[in-house]
């Protein structure tokens, strides 16, 4: 449930490897004429990236809203204490 702004994108190079091999193997796919062929797929013009970003772009905004409402009302940040006896409290920060 961790935002993307608390957590960099740098700090896991899998991550960053598996988009940046995603990304060149769409534009391969999309824009080397022997994979539009065997793909059947056409390249995509201006429009078609406009539409792209602006229907994926809320998609993050909404997945950070849920991770948000996660945090803050699902799984609220708790304090673990050793109570009388060693047993383990755990208490919501507030």
């Amino acid at each position: 449930n961790a935002s993307l702004l608390e957590v960099p994108l740098w700090c896991n190079p899998s991550l960053i490897g598996a988009i940046a091999l995603s990304f060149a193997l769409h534009f391969a796919i999309l824009y080397i004429p022997v994979f539009n062929s065997v793909f059947s797929v056409a390249p995509l013009g201006l429009a078609e990236w406009k539409a792209i970003l602006c229907i994926s772009a809320p998609i993050i905004l909404v997945d950070e809203l849920l991770k948000w409402v996660a945090r803050t009302f699902v799984d609220p940040p708790t304090v673990v204490t050793r109570g009388k006896g060693g047993s383990l409290k755990k208490t919501k920060v507030e």
